[in-house]
């Protein structure tokens, strides 16, 4: 049995200024251990992820003061080819470093008021939790190890949307994708998910990987549309130690 483990959350920790830590390994078998887990942390606040074909356990951290904030949708795609493309309207390209600042700006707009797990705590200020896709998008551009390669599609010189890339072994993981409101039911996003798999092929990736909030309906249907399957899907809980 793998005991449970807290890990740092220094993104939550700076945008909310609170000891902030994710919950792993937690099981039915180590949830005994859970209350002492939380008792001898330096932590207030703690997130957890649980599949969702464990009702049992998350009724059990339910019952221990844990809330439910969000369901995510994980999907998987491993026959990857080339795909051949085509849109004579917006430019796509590998944002660098020097792409941060807009990136942000951009960002920043298309989170405003997510339906995520963090908009979904009243304990968080909705411009807080905006703050934190947009710093993430910041900081893929900015900061080695948090993505391996920034996509950005331009209308012209402006940003429009943005796809950022993060490799595992030879997985390459779609963590996190926006588009513009103002040029939504454009095709920009699935033109994006083309370029997302064009580039894992090009990186001699085996797969694509993908996560998004369960009512995010038009994008369930891009992915889909693909030829993707959903292989698991998640709750996230929080739990505040005040």
């Amino acid at each position: 049995m793998d005991p449970i483990k807290l890990i740092d959350n220094p993104l939550e920790e700076v945008r909310f200024g609170i000891k902030s830590a994710k919950i792993v390994n937690l099981s039915s078998e180590n949830l005994h251990s859970l209350p002492e887990v939380l008792r001898n942390s330096h932590h207030s606040f703690y997130s957890v992820r649980i599949s969702t074909d464990q009702v049992d356990l998350v009724q059990a951290v339910e019952g221990m003061g844990f809330r439910l904030m969000d369901t995510l949708v994980y999907y998987k795609k491993t026959t990857l080819k080339l795909t051949p493309f085509f849109d004579s309207k917006y430019t796509y390209s590998i944002a660098g470093s020097e792409s941060a600042d807009i990136i942000y700006a951009m960002a920043k707009k298309i989170f405003r008021n997510y339906v995520g797990h963090y908009h979904a705590d009243p304990n968080f200020a909705k411009s807080s939790c905006d703050e934190v896709y947009a710093d993430w998008a910041y900081q893929a551009c900015k900061q080695q190890g948090v993505a391996d390669a920034v996509i950005v599609a331009k209308d012209k010189d402006t940003p429009v949307g943005f796809a950022a890339i993060k490799c595992h072994n030879t997985s390459a993981d779609g963590v996190l994708f926006g588009v513009d409101p103002d040029y939504k039911n454009q095709g920009i996003y699935r033109s994006l998910v083309h370029q997302f798999i064009n580039w894992a092929v090009q990186n001699k990736m085996t797969e694509v990987i993908y996560s998004s909030q369960i009512n995010n309906y038009a994008v369930h249907k891009i992915w889909a549309g693909e030829g993707a399957h959903i292989y698991k899907s998640l709750y996230t809980l929080h739990y505040w130690k005040l």
